[in-house]
């Protein structure tokens, strides 16, 4: 049964990235089954927070756009689905999926695991995603309206919020300003460095493979590549210090 439809080209849309971490998996042919087989035994039962993988980057498997959306999968078997700038924490280990048939959630199905172990992950873990997300809309709404002046949700009140909430948005707000800064720099970029850079990072190609595409020498792609890391070296580096 196909859950959701994805949109490839999303994949690869700057706009929407919100790291380059170093390794990238390629999203069209791996399943779910072959992702969990990638990442660390499940051995851990704790619930985190969405702040606590904002401060552990170094557990990112991969990092995916999908529209207005980010899926980032962890290398603890969690992912989170970010829309908004409002993050869910979800397990990869999940077994079923209640699936709705209608808009009115009058009419669900739960799917087996065998369904869609051995499809392409990205499409199973937005659907999850999106639900969840959907879900805690009504609970959001009304968390950060109770710690906002005046229910605008856009200053927040000091002596109603607790300091877990302060801390999380503080960190939003910089990880929405290193996002910005992120595109701008690959902007500046050269149409060949982008391009580069794209296919690089977010389509997992090499550097032989992009040579072949564009039908230039290896080593202009390498030497495109060292100017586009040099650019965005000297773009960010105040973000590193």
């Amino acid at each position: 049964m196909k859950i959701v439809s994805i949109n490839k080209t999303n994949i690869v849309n700057l706009s929407n990235c919100t790291a380059l971490p170093d390794k990238f998996v390629d999203v069209h042919i791996l399943t779910l089954r072959q992702l969990r087989s990638k990442l660390e035994p499940a051995e851990d039962s704790t619930a985190y927070e969405a702040s606590w993988f904002m401060k552990h980057p170094e557990l990112i498997f991969c990092t995916i756009p999908d529209g207005d959306a980010t899926l980032t999968v962890y290398k603890n078997r969690f992912y989170t689905y970010t829309k908004f700038g409002y993050t869910c924490v979800i397990r990869i280990d999940f077994k079923n999926i209640e699936y709705e048939r209608d808009e009115l959630f009058t009419n669900t199905e739960d799917i087996p695991e065998k369904e869609f172990l051995d499809k392409p992950f990205l499409a199973t873990l937005a659907y999850i995603g999106e639900m969840q997300w959907e879900a805690n809309s009504e609970k959001r709404e009304t968390y950060h309206k109770a710690f906002s002046i005046d229910g605008d949700e856009k200053e927040w009140n000091p002596s109603l919020a607790t300091p877990c909430f302060l801390e999380m948005m503080e960190e939003l707000e910089c990880l929405a300003k290193r996002n910005t800064r992120l595109y701008t720099a690959v902007k500046n970029l050269s149409v060949l460095q982008q391009t580069i850079v794209v296919l690089l990072f977010f389509r997992s190609n090499t550097q032989k493979q992009i040579a072949d595409r564009l039908q230039v020498s290896p080593q202009a792609i390498s030497q495109a590549l060292e100017r586009a890391k040099k650019s965005l070296k000297k773009q960010l580096e105040d973000l590193y210090k």
